[in-house]
């Protein structure tokens, strides 16, 4: 799937979160449309993986798509082991 299909899928958040990108690892590009679709998902992989981008960007669109109210998105990250 090229970034064609992705800025179809993500109009309204494509550029910010994915447009740095010259292809989409894995981890976005299996996870992102179960996102979309509003399924559960659990993301796991190494550090600087694109998790971030992963969740961010389909959560964003989300919220961005739905009138006010309507879009629930719950974020648990383990910031301490970052910090």
């Amino acid at each position: 799937m090229g970034a064609a299909y992705w800025r179809d899928l993500l109009p309204s958040t494509f550029g910010a979160f994915l447009s740095g990108f010259d292809s989409l690892r894995p981890i976005q590009s299996d996870s992102m449309p179960l996102i979309l679709e509003g399924r559960d998902v659990l993301l796991c992989s190494a550090t600087a993986s694109g998790k971030t981008e992963a969740y961010a960007a389909p959560a964003a669109q989300m919220v961005c798509s739905r009138k006010a109210g309507s879009a629930h998105v719950v974020i648990v990250s383990p910031t301490r082991a970052l910090a």
